[in-house]
């Protein structure tokens, strides 16, 4: 476990990081192209329905959530140290459950270096029908 701590702070975690965002962004994507359905259809505290099917509650509050540390784990696997299974496992995990955490302090590094503005990640989503 301590080989797992050391690598925390590596430019892998990083680079793992953002494969976890980009994969779970592209599969979103896919998902919720093909079936129309599952995304959220209005906020928790709106009167109209915010999900249509069981899958659609199921995609939005589970899956959506699982989706980045499995992708995590996966690719820790692929990462080239001596570390073993377990441990890239755990690290994958760990880094795939903070995977949006690690982009949105990308981003904002990204955006105050080059001092350009990539747009507002805070902004509610948008109420659909309402």
């Amino acid at each position: 476990m301590d080989q797992v701590a050391e690598s925390l702070l590596s430019v892998t975690v990083v680079v793992i990081g953002l494969i976890c965002w980009v994969g779970t962004f592209f599969i979103r994507r896919i998902v919720e192209t093909a079936l129309p359905s599952v995304k959220k259809q209005s906020d928790a505290n709106h009167p109209k329905k915010s999900y249509l099917t069981a899958f659609s509650r199921w995609w939005n509050e589970v899956i959506l959530y699982a989706l980045p540390v499995v992708i995590g784990m996966v690719a820790s696997l692929c990462y080239p140290q001596d570390i073993k299974t377990t441990g890239k496992l755990v690290l994958g995990s760990l880094v795939g459950f903070f995977s949006s955490f690690v982009y949105k302090i990308l981003k904002k590094v990204v955006s105050r270096k080059f001092d350009v503005d990539l747009g507002d990640s805070e902004a509610p989503p948008p109420v659909i029908g309402g």
